[in-house]
């Protein structure tokens, strides 16, 4: 009995003591491991304010945060309430500093932190550095902007000021991983101002390296994400710019900087933005598209429905213009650029674009013809145009296909005419500035007022300001251009067939010259007397005062009239209006000839005879 009671109390004291001494080694141990676990994390605070001023970036930029957490086991650190701005005083001068920068973040995760170089030689090596949607305010000054002390080249180390703080002369980092950044920038010298309301970088593999004559940076991937991202420019051809979602993609990516020279090396890159639109600087066009895919390595720009729209009425537009200007209203739906040399644009400053494709365009010009027009402006050839532009520039192809193109006009007594080619398919070959010597050549097809069906062929010198043209128009009615003939004329027409118009010619400074082929039959004209007596300067004057052929040929016997046309150039307008007022010369000259061309018919008709009766000599013997 003795004994098991000694036995009972035996164990009462050990359970007691185990009851006390357990929670007591706990508690010790728990009070121990803060100390040692808030000492840490102010040695770990203390080495990256220390890694920190050792830079020379410590000169002109301050570092502060109010919380570190860390994980021994994986050495990842987690910094809250980041704050990185610049010295109201800088420690030294950097005269060649320009800009600045502010970064406030919640949160910034090291990832993989080497805590022995850090608590012993106060060395930050991280594998990867997240930060969290932080807001980051960039002022940029200067051609060039620059943002932090760099190494200058040739510079005396022993002899800097500095010489106990470290340059980042060589650096390698896993990952960075920017999330979620509101970013606004100022441009003070560029005048412009933007904000991205979203901004995600990734980057792996980064390296940067500084050395004598020669900075580098790389990396093998990088990805950037702008969303809501809008520019404002108060100087420039821009005014305003936004875009809602803008992706890059970055493939190997080597860049090196020398005093002259910058050398860059990329596998491929690609990026897309979506919903963009930019205003002019004027406010008078709106241009954007859905989508804009690039990609280096397939060498091609694609393009969604593209647009260019006038951002004020016509009005509008009109009283801003003291003469006549044009219009524009441009919408593309889908548009592709093909076997872009980027190499060239890279080494050489030229573009290079083997082919565009432009699909279902829309493109309507509208003039007021009740403005003056301007004396002063002297329009050139398309071959002349495309010399004048700055970048050297060389298109091989441009196919236009299943497009529209309207021209709309408000004319001296304030109605308005219309006309349009529907159905249009356009080729041109060698748009080029770089060929003096070659030709530009331009074919193209379409229905006028979508019932008429003609072909063109354009040919333009780069050396001298000259074209030549050719087309024809094949069978239609001509009741079906009364919406255009009574726009322009006081005309209609009653009837008529025609059976074949063809007609060539070339142009110059000062004139065109050609022939014309019109075959029709069966031609009947209503002219509106009291609008005609303000009509001038065309084929209808002739109507209404003429005898009109209403067939060519007259007969069945006698050959076709082909007339020869010359008309002068207005010198305020372009090439167009000169082919136009050749096609009217044409068609006058052939319903009533000029004395000129009656000789001409003359002659040719008795050279038509003469060949009969040889042949029927010929025939009869």
């Amino acid at each position: 009995m003795e004994v098991n009671k000694k036995n009972t109390n035996k164990n009462l004291f050990s359970n007691n003591l185990i009851r006390i001494f357990v929670p007591s080694v706990i508690l010790l141990l728990s009070v121990l491991s803060y100390y040692f676990y808030n000492n840490f994390n102010k040695m770990v605070s203390e080495s990256i304010m220390r890694s920190f001023n050792s830079n020379v970036i410590s000169d002109v930029y301050d570092l502060s945060f109010e919380q570190l957490n860390i994980n021994i086991i994986t050495g990842d650190l987690k910094i809250r309430n980041v704050i990185i701005r610049p010295k109201e005083t800088p420690l030294t001068r950097y005269p060649y500093i320009n800009s600045s920068f502010v970064l406030k973040t919640s949160r910034i995760h090291l990832n993989k932190v080497n805590l022995y170089d850090l608590l012993k030689v106060n060395r930050l090596k991280v594998s990867k550095i997240e930060i969290e949607k932080p807001e980051i305010s960039i002022l940029l000054h200067g051609r060039n902007p620059i943002i932090f002390p760099f190494k200058e080249t040739g510079k005396n180390l022993e002899a800097d000021n500095n010489k106990f703080k470290n340059y980042l002369e060589s650096y390698f980092l896993r990952e960075f991983v920017l999330t979620d950044a509101l970013l606004t920038m100022e441009d003070e010298d560029a005048g412009m101002s933007y904000k991205i309301g979203a901004l995600n970088i990734s980057v792996s593999d980064l390296f940067l390296n500084q050395q004598t004559g020669v900075d580098s940076l790389s990396f093998r991937k990088a990805d950037l994400m702008l969303n809501d991202f809008i520019t404002n420019s108060k100087t420039g051809s821009i005014r305003s710019a936004k875009s809602k979602n803008y992706e890059l993609s970055i493939d190997s990516l080597k860049i090196q900087q020398r005093p002259d020279t910058i050398d860059y090396q990329v596998a491929n890159f690609k990026s897309q933005i979506t919903d963009w639109e930019i205003f002019t600087s004027d406010s008078i066009y709106k241009i954007g598209a859905n989508s804009v895919e690039l990609s280096y390595k397939d060498k091609a720009i694609h393009v969604n429905e593209l647009i260019m729209k006038p951002a004020i009425s016509r009005e509008a537009f009109n009283q801003q213009n003291k003469f006549q200007k044009e219009q524009y209203s441009i919408t593309v739906k889908k548009m592709d650029l093909l076997n872009i040399s980027f190499d060239r644009l890279k080494f050489n400053q030229k573009l290079f674009i083997a082919q565009v494709n432009l699909q279902n365009a829309d493109v309507v010009i509208y003039k007021d013809k009740t403005k003056a027009q301007d004396l002063k402006r002297f329009p050139e050839f398309p071959g002349q145009q495309l010399s004048e532009i700055g970048i050297p520039l060389t298109i091989n192809d441009l196919n236009i296909s299943e497009s529209t193109l309207a021209y709309e006009e408000k004319k001296t007594d304030g109605d308005l005419a219309a006309v349009k080619i529907g159905r249009l398919n356009l080729k041109a070959k060698n748009i080029s500035n770089q060929t003096p010597d070659s030709l530009l050549s331009v074919k193209l097809n379409g229905f006028l007022e979508n019932k008429v069906p003609f072909d063109m062929m354009l040919v333009f010198s780069y050396k001298i300001p000259g074209f030549s043209f050719k087309g024809a128009f094949k069978s239609f009615e001509l009741t079906n251009l009364n919406p255009v003939i009574q726009a322009f004329a006081p005309t209609s027409v009653k009837k008529g067939i025609v059976d074949a118009i063809t007609f060539s010619g070339n142009g110059n400074q000062k004139k065109a010259t050609g022939n014309m082929e019109f075959l029709y039959h069966d031609l009947g004209l209503t002219i509106d007397l009291q609008k005609f007596s303000k009509f001038k300067n065309s084929l209808i004057t002739f109507a209404a005062k003429s005898f009109l052929n209403s067939s060519n040929p007259i007969s069945p016997e006698k050959p076709a009239r082909v007339v020869a046309f010359t008309v002068e150039r207005d010198v305020n307008k372009g090439f167009i209006n000169l082919i136009v007022k050749s096609v009217v010369s044409g068609l006058k000259e052939t319903i009533h000839p000029s004395k000129e061309n009656r000789k001409l018919n003359h002659d040719s008709n008795r050279a038509v005879r003469k060949e009969q009766r040889k042949q029927e000599k010929l025939i009869s013997k």
